[in-house]
């Protein structure tokens, strides 16, 4: 029993689109209040980032696992 379950693997999902969802907002925010000049733009434009790309690699993992089962 090493697979995750299904439920597990939808959870990490929307997971990972709630905190790009968060933080695309907050990096918006961010730049209507003062562009890029401060650093909370430049984190959560970041984090955003690194949200998006975790997404699709738990996508094409997942994706993989299914082809393999």
């Amino acid at each position: 029993m090493n697979k995750k379950s299904l439920i597990g693997s939808q959870i990490s999902i929307i997971l990972w689109q709630l905190f790009a969802a968060i933080t695309a907002i907050e990096a918006y925010n961010q730049f209507l209040k003062g562009g890029l000049s401060s650093w909370k733009g430049y984190f959560f434009s970041l984090l955003f980032i690194v949200c998006v790309v975790m997404f699709f690699i738990r996508r094409k993992a997942r994706i993989q696992t299914n082809k393999q089962s």
